[in-house]
């Protein structure tokens, strides 16, 4: 609405294009003449408030001077087009600084004009005053901020101070920017025209009253901002001494060009007691749009410009997100369509859009005054989206005009799902029945009646066998009813130091093998453990072992399996003398192949869980058979007992897949395995076969068996992979036992065919590894079988004859050996030239010896270290000390004659005579077992020292060999008693001798002898004793005597 020469920029419309509002009606208002205080209460301009009306906006922007808006609001008043009437007015610029304040002329006093325009938002542009308080400004305004009055007619109003600053600091800088430009031209020293002056103008940059001042292309200033105020009177009824009749409420900074920042004013506290973003009031209106816009936390200060906090908002300022109540552009009277799709926007409905009072405009698909009718035209069917059909059963096409024929394969479609065959050959509804196919159809349906008939025969059947098995009870086994064979070796045609020793039992006139299993006492009535057995008895293969029957009572509990005279596979692996060829190699495999694929195939056991080298037996024809599978109650139900397996049980777990190792510390916990791990242990089972070693028995002198283990399971260290690696590992994939080339056929094709099963069996993965079926016609190709079974068996025969020769040499090469080992330990019972005549045959007569010395030892302290001690260390620590003096005993012409407890008896000259040499080899060897004391160490007691005492005597014997089964070489004379009690008598770390033995080492020398004089030997009276501290050549050092256990713990004999 604009007065009849006022001229809009055409950046208004350029602008309202840009931001999408609709331009409804450009009312244009006529010359007003005749303008005096009377006329100011006629109807002026009805015809264009009317139009204003009538065209269904309700947002009007009015371009009118000052002394033609009173007239247009009081026209809008009386029209019905007023903020009371729900329209939002809008001013601009001048325009809005013109607004008519007074408001008594306008309504005249029946109702306030700005009451009626309460909301009426004035736009102006405004300038940054905040420095407007600086010396410069007092300096050039003066007082001007408080006095300045505009008179209106009907009274007067006063400005506030920054607007009157902002009007006067404008022109002041509009003449300080005139003045730069003059001087810049003035400098040049050049004459300007009016358009340089203006494109100089243009240039000048400065810093005036109202902040940075620059134009732009068009003559605008750069930098202003917008500022909003509202029409919101109030009266001083609340006792501020103040009338207002308009607000500042936004503060409006164009960011970019299609986006603006708005922050709120600050109001004076005449609501809440202090500043806050001033009341918005809006037109009176049932509706609403929601608008949002970008802020600042906080307020514009209307007096000084500056961002200022907001006690409700967050400080210091962020960016938020504000929300606003707009005036519709439109008012419908009736609502288009069934809801809003927005509350931001009260025109805009789901199925059409308000585009004025009266008019909605419908979308697609819709149509009707409210848009409210879906447009639809279907035939047989209903709309459930404009023009989109559901068509009824029977129905199709675009509106549903067609009926359902493309069911009707051979005939034609005379109403919905009703067809008219062309044809006997095709029938039932929709004509695509062939009478061939019902006869299939027939057909299978008896077929498949049989075989579920065939089931329920079956399931009869088996519950009928499922009871007479539960009947059975001649499977378990009586302990009282079975006999005990003594041990004996496996039938080898000849002896083996590898051969197993077996014990045999006897139930029911046949001869079993017995595994003992650790388990309490089994619930014979247990329907799982007897069907179990049951099936295990019936079970028959050739290459399977046959079950007896069970023992279920503590502590025999135990399988009875059929007994095998050639022992294990084991076994003849590692007996060296039986020369195995690759044809039995190979034969070996099969056998196991063939049996793990009927227990993986053709039982309900489906794996073994426990294939290795001593579950495979061999019975007369040189046949595997497998056993250690089945019974699973017994061998790991509930009852089993757990025993811990030691580190070298732990090996077991060598045949065992990793993936079922892991979690895992023996067998018992992996309990019957799985197929894929069945495989994997036929792969080490055949490194066996072919190292004919077990398996990693070159790693186990670098590694420990936990060692391996964690290296199988990738558990171990980078120290312990890398010795894996040093030994052979690195060029292998997984943790595997290592088989040198040597150890293959020389064959190049059947190596690496064999070495590509073996890789594939052991492969890390399960599921990649073959199955026993596969692995059959493997070996089959690597190595192909020579005619029918009973001349496969003949070369067998031929083959184990062929080195029955060899073994007989090798025999007796190992009887030599083993009678000259007979004769070394008869060389260590007795004296050299005993020995000689015991083996010559010659009788053993008793021998006299005029003067031989004899040597007794013992322990002083040896009781208490029995208390001190379990039985296990004392024979240890006896055994460490026998063998430190034997070593001794090696460098003198001496003679052990026996050890008793703690005692140790020696004796020199005999049986060959030294003259009296005797008494100094005794001597000078009690010496230096005495000096040995200083170095001995008792391995369970280092800090104690070993209280050793000697004694020693000269004089005649007699010698004999006595006994038959062991016979020993024996003294006797009381010269052997003589010697006992000088020991006996002796202090601890000392060496007693006698009188006799003195004068015989007084004789040969050298010898440091201390008389002890006189003391009471038991069964000999008072007798002259010495003590022996040295030889004049003997330079070991002796215990020191401090040492030596105290007398009153000595034990005198």
């Amino acid at each position: 609405m604009r007065y009849h020469d006022t001229q809009v920029s055409p950046l208004f419309y350029i602008y309202m294009n840009k931001y999408g509002i609709k331009l409804i009606a450009d009312i244009v208002l006529p010359v007003l003449k005749n303008i005096d205080e009377k006329s100011m209460f006629a109807k002026h301009f009805r015809a264009e408030m009317i139009n204003t009306a009538t065209s269904g906006c309700k947002i009007i922007f009015l371009f009118a001077p000052k002394f033609i808006q009173p007239y247009v609001f009081h026209g809008a008043y009386l029209t019905g087009i007023s903020s009371l009437h729900g329209f939002q007015w809008v001013l601009f610029g001048e325009y809005a600084r013109q607004f008519p304040f007074d408001d008594e002329g306008v309504c005249n006093g029946t109702v306030k004009c700005t009451h009626a325009f309460a909301g009426t938002n004035l736009f102006s542009e405004q300038y940054n005053i905040s420095g407007y308080s600086s010396s410069n400004w007092f300096r050039i305004f003066g007082n001007w901020f408080a006095a300045d009055k505009t008179i209106y007619k009907g009274g007067s109003v006063s400005y506030r101070p920054n607007y009157i600053g902002a009007r006067m600091g404008l022109g002041y800088d509009a003449v300080h920017l005139y003045a730069a430009m003059l001087a810049k031209i003035i400098g040049h020293q050049v004459t300007a025209t009016g358009e340089q002056q203006v494109a100089e103008l243009r240039k000048v940059k400065i810093h005036g009253l109202t902040s940075y001042l620059q134009l732009d292309k068009h003559g605008n200033r750069i930098g202003y901002f917008g500022s909003l105020a509202h029409i919101n009177p109030r009266s001083n009824r609340t006792g501020s001494g103040e009338e207002r009749v308009t607000e500042f409420i936004r503060y409006f900074q164009k960011i970019n060009n299609t986006a603006q920042l708005e922050i709120p004013y600050s109001a004076k506290g005449d609501y809440q007691g202090f500043d806050i973003e001033a009341p918005l009031t809006l037109p009176h209106s049932t509706r609403y749009n929601l608008r949002r816009y970008w802020s600042h936390s906080g307020m514009i200060d209307i007096i000084t410009q500056r961002l200022i906090r907001n006690p409700r908002e967050i400080w210091p300022p962020v960016k938020i997100m504000r929300t606003e109540k707009v005036v519709p552009p439109f008012f419908c009277k009736k609502p288009c369509g069934r809801k809003l799709v927005s509350p931001e926007d009260v025109t805009i409905f789901d199925t059409g859009t308000c585009i004025s009072k009266d008019k909605c405009e419908c979308k697609h698909g819709y149509q009707g005054a409210k848009c409210h009718i879906m447009e639809c035209d279907c035939e047989n069917g209903h709309c459930i989206e404009p023009r989109d059909c559901i068509c009824k059963e029977g129905y199709t096409g675009t509106y549903c005009e067609k009926a359902n024929c493309t069911k009707c394969k051979y005939g034609t479609c005379s109403k919905p799902f009703e067809c008219r065959c062309h044809t006997w050959i095709y029938t039932w509804k929709y004509c695509d029945m062939h009478v061939g196919y019902i006869v299939l159809i027939t057909v299978a349906v008896i077929l498949i009646s049989s075989f579920f008939m065939y089931l329920i025969v079956t399931k009869l059947i088996e519950h009928r066998q499922k009871r007479a098995a539960l009947a059975n009870t001649d499977w378990i086994v009586d302990w009282s009813t079975v006999e005990i064979y003594e041990t004996s070796h496996v039938s080898f045609p000849y002896y083996s130091r590898c051969a197993s020793m077996i014990q045999r039992h006897r139930w029911k006139e046949q001869e079993w093998y017995v595994k003992f299993i650790h388990s309490n006492t089994i619930d014979s009535k247990n329907e799982a453990l007897i069907l179990e057995m049951v099936t295990l008895i019936k079970l028959r293969h050739e290459n399977l072992i046959q079950f007896g029957g069970a023992c279920l009572v503590k502590p025999n509990v135990s399988l009875f399996v059929e007994f095998l005279d050639k022992g294990s596979l084991k076994d003849i692996l590692e007996n060296e003398a039986v020369d195995i060829g690759w044809e039995f190699r190979f034969s070996f495999l099969k056998d196991i192949c063939r049996g793990m694929e009927f227990i993986h195939d053709k039982t309900d056991i489906k794996s073994h869980g426990r294939l290795k080298s001593s579950n495979c037996l061999l019975n007369n024809r040189w046949t595997v058979r497998l056993t250690g599978f089945g019974a699973h109650i017994i061998r790991f139900g509930e009852k089993r007992i757990h025993i811990e397996k030691t580190a070298h049980g732990k090996k077991e777990l060598f045949w065992t897949a990793p993936e079922l190792l892991k979690n895992v510390s023996d067998l018992d916990g992996i309990k019957a395995g799985t197929p894929p791990g069945d495989v994997y242990s036929f792969a080490i089972v055949t490194c066996e076969i072919i190292t004919r070693a077990p398996p990693y028995k070159y790693e186990l002198n670098y590694l420990s068996v936990k060692e391996i283990i964690g290296l199988i399971t990738y558990e171990s260290s980078k120290a312990i992979r890398r010795i894996w690696e040093d030994i052979g590992g690195k060029d292998m994939l997984y943790t595997r036992p290592i088989i040198k080339e040597e150890h293959f056929q020389t064959n190049k094709t059947t190596r690496e065919l064999f070495g590509n099963m073996i890789r594939q069996c052991w492969q890390e993965e399960p599921l990649a590894r073959p199955m026993f079926c596969t692995i059959h016609q493997m070996l089959a190709q690597i190595h192909p079988g020579k005619g029918e079974f009973i001349d496969n068996l003949i070369y067998r025969l031929e083959t184990y004859s062929s080195s029955l020769e060899v073994v007989i040499i090798e025999r007796t090469k190992e009887l030599e050996k083993s009678k000259a080992r007979a004769e070394m330990l008869l060389g260590q019972m007795l004296p050299r030239k005993v020995a000689n005549d015991i083996r010559e045959g010659n009788k053993i007569y008793p021998e006299y010896f005029e003067c031989v010395t004899v040597f007794f030892s013992d322990i002083a302290n040896f009781s208490n270290i029995c208390e001190e001690s379990n039985a296990f260390e004392i024979v240890n620590f006896l055994n460490e000390t026998y063998n430190a003096f034997d070593e001794v005993l090696d460098d003198y012409d001496v003679y052990k004659v026996e050890t008793i407890s703690d005692s140790y008896m020696v004796v020199s000259g005999l049986p060959e005579k030294n003259e009296n040499r005797h008494a100094g080899e005794i001597a000078t060897m009690a010496l230096d077992l005495m000096s040995m004391v200083t170095v001995f160490e008792i391995p369970h007691m280092p800090k104690s020292t070993l209280q050793l005492r000697i004694g020693i005597h000269s004089g005649p014997v007699v010698s004999g060999v006595v006994g038959k089964l062991m016979p020993r070489y024996c003294l006797f004379g009381d010269t052997v008693n003589t010697a006992s009690r000088m020991e006996s008598s002796c202090y601890a770390l000392r060496i007693q001798v006698s009188e006799a033995t003195a004068g015989i080492l007084e004789e040969l020398g050298g010898y440091t002898l201390e008389s002890r004089g006189q003391i009471n030997v038991k069964g000999r009276g008072m007798m002259t004793t010495f003590w022996l501290w040295g030889k004049d050549t003997f330079r070991k050092m002796l215990p020191d005597q401090s040492l030596a256990l105290s007398i009153s713990k000595h034990k005198f004999k």
